[in-house]
């Protein structure tokens, strides 16, 4: 079964979409607190969150639940039925948050369990922390708005951020925005192109982007909406990447870690998120 929603959490990379609406989010909280829950565990996790899918309205939403079903059935045969020593079979686990959102519930408990059961590998994290960040944006983005939310969203996982001086900075987000193509006359699209690169030693040991393209009534909600969805997943290959070089290899190498985590410049599919927001 597990081996089943490998092969679909993979797909994340490209058609099914990780990003967690709002609407989504409470259900996923609850599955992730029974999962960590000693009493009532993975089952009744995945009992809760099929629940939920017989009860979506779209099939978008469907298959976002089914990509959170997938995680914990992988985390559960990582742990239970993998032939690695029992403090990597965390590290395997933990690698299902490189294919789900950076704000994905759960995230913090799984990287906080992990150092633990690794104590090398949490005091060479520990020794690279803080995590130097430079935000750079076109004028039409506010920087600081858009700065603070990903320090937000990188240190609810638990990771401090020093944000620096581009060339101080270990990690490098570049985001700027445009107008795009809406199939509704009557709406406004905007698409926002993130460019992402971690340097080592003044070279550049890795670049990727993605983009978004979002539709709304106006420009303001359409460029939010798209912003918000780089921000979560753009940030989430960015934290991935930085915590692979600074003690948890497999969430960069790791059989989780292809497509956009290999290192090749990608761009992102375009959805409709105006509708979300």
């Amino acid at each position: 079964m597990w081996a089943v929603g490998l092969g679909i959490l993979c797909m994340a990379a490209a058609p099914l979409d990780p990003f967690l609406p709002a609407h989504l989010r409470p259900v996923v909280e609850e599955a992730i607190e029974a999962e960590l829950d000693a009493k009532r565990g993975p089952a009744n996790a995945v009992e809760l969150l099929r629940g939920a899918q017989d009860q979506a309205q779209t099939e978008r939403d469907r298959m976002r639940l089914e990509l959170r079903v997938a995680a914990i059935q992988i985390r559960q045969g990582f742990l239970t039925e993998s032939t690695a020593e029992p403090p990597v079979r965390y590290q395997q686990a933990l690698t299902t948050y490189t294919r789900l959102d950076l704000s994905e519930p759960g995230y913090a408990e799984w990287l906080s369990t992990t150092l633990q059961k690794n104590p090398d590998l949490r005091d060479t994290l520990q020794g690279a922390l803080p995590l130097r960040l430079a935000v750079l944006s076109s004028r039409s983005i506010p920087q600081g708005s858009l700065q603070s939310r990903l320090v937000e969203l990188i240190e609810e996982v638990g990771v401090d951020v020093e944000v620096v001086e581009p060339k101080r900075a270990e990690m490098v987000v570049m985001v700027r925005a445009e107008n795009a193509d809406s199939p509704d006359p009557s709406r406004v699209a905007v698409r926002t192109v993130m460019d992402l690169r971690r340097v080592d030693q003044g070279e550049t040991a890795w670049k990727h982007r993605i983009s978004q393209t979002s539709i709304a009534d106006d420009a303001s909600t359409a460029l939010a909406a798209s912003l918000e969805w780089n921000l979560r997943i753009g940030g989430r290959d960015l934290l991935t990447r930085w915590l692979g070089a600074h003690g948890l290899p497999l969430m960069r190498d790791g059989p989780l870690a292809a497509g956009p985590m290999s290192g090749v410049p990608s761009t992102g599919h375009g959805h409709d998120h105006g509708h979300e927001h």
